[in-house]
């Protein structure tokens, strides 16, 4: 029991994940911009253009980042798990 639950939670993380990323990237610009937003300007309340559009493009390039990341990860993880 043990073992087969080992076999299939990292197919499960990984299909979730896959999910997940696939949820992002169905938003349209007005919901992912509302996103990054709400990310910016918990951090900094008064910025000025040239400023907002710097973070908005370490915001998101960071959040690709992240999520390819941590699939690279999972991945990994899988396939160590499933050749041994």
């Amino acid at each position: 029991m043990k073992h087969k639950i080992s076999l299939i939670l990292p197919w499960i993380l990984l299909i979730g994940w896959c999910i997940l990323i696939f949820s992002f990237s169905d938003r349209n610009a007005y919901q992912s911009t509302k996103d990054s937003d709400r990310i910016i300007f918990s951090f900094a309340k008064n910025i000025d253009k040239d400023l907002y559009a710097t973070l908005s493009v370490i915001v998101r390039k960071g959040a690709h980042f992240f999520l390819y990341f941590v699939l690279v990860l999972k991945s990994f993880y899988f396939f160590i798990n499933c050749t041994s």
